[in-house]
């Protein structure tokens, strides 16, 4: 083989590395793990209190959790009530639980105002649970 021969299939090899490696690059950038808003450490913060009247008023509006999210973020759409906002959110569409507890009181109630969440929590609840009213059969005798 003579030297222009060499260089000839030093190049090909060299090409082929290189697309080997971007082609690995691409592999483990395409198949990472998603990073959850939920799974990141938030610091403590005080929420301002007309962040709790919103809620409250949204959600009696909506009667609806997850919307009541939703038109929260609208409001705030910036910050760390908006990032708290978002983790909560995620946290109900990816997390295995899913539940609205962790999602109201972990990422978004301070100590102040955690009544708020409480009183959205019941209402949800009374709305799954209602217990109906008896209703007293006549049986066409009437006492007297």
């Amino acid at each position: 083989m003579t030297a222009l021969q060499y260089m000839g299939t030093g190049i090909l090899f060299a090409l082929v590395a290189g697309i080997c490696f971007v082609g690995a690059i691409v592999y483990f950038l395409l198949t990472k793990q998603k990073h959850y808003l939920y799974t990141e450490r938030l610091g403590r913060m005080k929420f301002p209190e007309q962040f709790y009247k919103d809620m409250k008023e949204q959600y009696e509006k909506t009667e609806n959790i997850s919307q009541t999210l939703d038109l929260l973020l609208e409001q705030y759409p910036k910050g760390k009530v908006a990032k708290r906002l978002r983790a909560s959110k995620d946290y109900l569409k990816n997390s295995h639980y899913k539940d609205y507890e962790t999602a109201l009181y972990r990422y978004l109630s301070d100590s102040d105002t955690a009544n708020v969440i409480t009183e959205i929590l019941l209402k949800d609840l009374q709305k799954i649970c209602r217990i109906p009213c008896k209703q007293e059969k006549n049986t066409g005798e009437e006492k007297g």
